[in-house]
Order: structure tokens, then C-alpha cells, then sequence
């Protein structure tokens, strides 16, 4: 699988934009006012995905990683989803 690797953060109101800050991953919309509630889920993707993988051991990180240390990114891409972080 190839995407635009993160770390993804929400810039603005309306921008999802990459880590650098000069290329712009997506521009988020506005869907009955959830414009940045939207935008943080999606910054909160490749954290997600990457979380995903280390709970059912599909990353090469997994085999290396505590049970602790799982649910600690597991609990940080569910609080970047949120807009917590």
C-alpha cells in the first residue's frame, strides 16, 4: 500500500496538510459543520492504520513492541482522531 506517509496534522480551519507543511495531503470540506472534526480523523489515519498493524502483528515495529506500548499508540490515534492532541 502506498499513501502519503504521516504524520498528518489538521492546518487551519479547512487543510490537512503533511508534516512539512508545504504538501497538502487533503483539503477537507464542510458537512453540516464537522469540517474540522472531519479533517482531525483523517489527519488521524496513518496513526490508526499503524496502531491496526501492531495489534495484529502486521509491521515489522509489532515484533518488538510491549502490550503497553500498543495500547499507548492506540490511545494516541484515538485522541488525534478526536482533536484531543
Amino acid at each position: 500500500m502506498t499513501h502519503t506517509p504521516g504524520p498528518w496534522k489538521v492546518m487551519g480551519e479547512d487543510v490537512v496538510l503533511m508534516r512539512d507543511e508545504r504538501e497538502v495531503v487533503a483539503w477537507v470540506g464542510d458537512i453540516d459543520g464537522q469540517m474540522t472534526d472531519n479533517a482531525h480523523l483523517i489527519a488521524a489515519a496513518p496513526d490508526m492504520l499503524r496502531a491496526l498493524e501492531a495489534v495484529y502483528g502486521e509491521s515489522e515495529e509489532s515484533d518488538y513492541l510491549t502490550q503497553a506500548q500498543i495500547q499507548v499508540m492506540c490511545r494516541s490515534a484515538i485522541q488525534k482522531a478526536r482533536g484531543e492532541e
